[in-house]
């Protein structure tokens, strides 16, 4: 077992455990401007807090900021009698079902804090109206003494980054008027909330703000490369401008990734994923999941269960799973495997390769050349608009194993005539080319099928059927 103090006058404020079990002891310091980090580490460990009794000057102080990491740990709150004014800190990862806290040497129940003698102890709420300003609502342990409070965030505590300037806090000043905002609530399970910027250093791979507890933990990431694991509850993860590995685990989890090349992963849970900026890999693990991969060329992998995926910007390689999911590629040359299950795959923008894979799937390639391939399974390919595949050879979509008689070519709401109010059918003309009709032509092993859509029995659209055999007019939706 490992033993340290944190000297009084260490200009760092800060102690860190080891992979054993740590006692960490260290006191409040100075004018109570700045807080004392305590990380513990790995193992069992006791930390030690001595709240200093006096600050020079009034109103809010910081006290201690504490992660106790993993294994079993006792927080221990001293020194509590003669506190002046308000003392604030933070345990970023308490866990209530192995952690313990002591204040004044008294184990504390936290269904029932009244118990402890001495002061008043009370599970507190805290919940920032907005003409305060943006704040995630907390619980807070509070513990009044004749003079004073010790308060202590019992879930990690942050203004939304957006109103702050990167420095921690707990509240917008507000003064006398504090204390009024907090009501007393029975304790849950913690909904953590890991703050936007905790002092990295450029130095650093991965800023490891924690795995999270049973609760829905919020984590914020810094401009470094982040390690996040929110483990169970429904977690909100945000990766910073790093290169981030980012952890949903168990729950229903949203993750964003923000800029840099991220690997993402949901874990189990319907989660909701955003890749953000850069080239990220994702995989949304089991359960319904949604994925947005954002712009740059991503790697997204649905899982287990019908999910619905969607690449956006880049030229993105999308593999379905099992389950019947549904893709939406989006610009770029993307590449869409479909897997098992009865897949709606999109292609959209681009020169996209989509794949149907297992299962009865509905293929759409969208705007540019593309590849549609059905694989097994009675497989729809569907056309909106002659705009899809024109008439040009290098601007046509080609279908490869399309199965006669199984497969079908729905063109069934692209309108034959559109110089006529209405969507008008096609006609079938077999292999001769006419008005507002469809027919085939053989280019050897091939068919070609072309439209004409105004009337003058010239081609506007055109698909090539790759190593076609015979194709009749119960291939298609007309």
């Amino acid at each position: 077992m490992a033993v340290k103090l944190l000297a009084p006058t260490d200009p760092k404020r800060m102690l860190h455990g080891s992979t054993s079990d740590d006692v960490l002891t260290a006191s409040t310091t100075g004018s109570g401007a700045h807080q004392v980090h305590l990380y513990a580490d790995d193992g069992d460990d006791v930390i030690n807090m001595n709240l200093k009794t006096t600050f020079s000057g009034g109103g809010i102080k910081h006290g201690f900021h504490v992660f106790g990491g993993k294994g079993a740990d006792e927080f221990r709150f001293n020194n509590i009698n003669g506190i002046t004014g308000t003392v604030v800190s933070r345990i970023d990862d308490f866990d209530a079902t192995r952690d313990s806290i002591y204040i004044g040497g008294q184990l504390l129940d936290l269904r029932n804090p009244s118990a402890i003698v001495g002061w008043k102890v009370a599970i507190v709420e805290f919940a920032m109206s907005s003409s305060l300003g943006a704040h995630e609502s907390q619980q807070w342990l509070r513990i009044v003494t004749p003079a004073g409070q010790a308060l202590i965030a019992l879930e990690g505590a942050r203004l939304d980054p957006g109103s702050s300037t990167g420095e921690e806090k707990h509240f917008i000043p507000i003064g006398t008027a504090m204390p009024a905002i907090f009501k007393e609530v029975p304790y849950q399970d913690p909904i953590n909330f890991i703050p936007y910027d905790v002092f990295p250093k450029a130095s650093h791979r991965y800023v490891n703000h924690g795995l999270g507890s049973d609760g829905g933990d919020t984590f914020w990431g810094t401009d470094f490369d982040d390690l996040y694991d929110g483990h169970r509850g429904a977690d909100h993860i945000k990766g910073g401008a790093g290169n981030d590995t980012l952890y949903g685990y168990f729950g229903n989890d949203t993750i964003n990734g923000g800029n840099g090349h991220d690997v993402i992963e949901g874990g189990k849970g319907r989660d909701l994923i955003y890749g953000g900026e850069g080239r990220d890999t994702i995989a949304g693990g089991t359960d319904q999941d949604v994925i947005y991969g954002g712009n740059g060329d991503d790697r997204i992998y649905g899982g287990s269960e019908s999910d619905t995926l969607y690449g956006n910007e880049g030229s993105d390689y999308i593999d379905t799973g099992t389950g019947n999911d549904q893709v939406w590629g989006g610009d770029g040359r993307d590449t869409v495997l479909g897997g098992r299950g009865n897949d709606y795959l999109r292609g959209e923008k681009g020169n996209d390769a989509i794949q149907g894979g297992e299962g009865n799937d509905t293929l759409v390639g969208g705007l540019g050349s593309d590849t549609l391939n059905g694989d097994v399974g009675q497989d729809v390919f569907i056309y909106y608009s002659p705009a899809e595949s024109p008439r040009l050879l290098a601007e046509r979509d080609r279908i490869v194993n399309f199965q006669s008689g199984v497969d079908k070519i729905n063109i069934f709401s692209m309108d034959a005539d559109r110089d006529r109010v209405g969507l008008q059918a096609f006609n079938f003309n077999e292999g001769v080319a006419g008005p507002n009709s469809v027919w085939l032509v053989k280019s050897g092993s091939d068919v070609i099928v072309f439209a004409d859509v105004d009337g003058d029995a010239v081609a506007d659209f055109s698909v090539q059927l790759v190593n076609a055999l015979t194709i009749t007019v119960s291939d298609f939706v007309l």
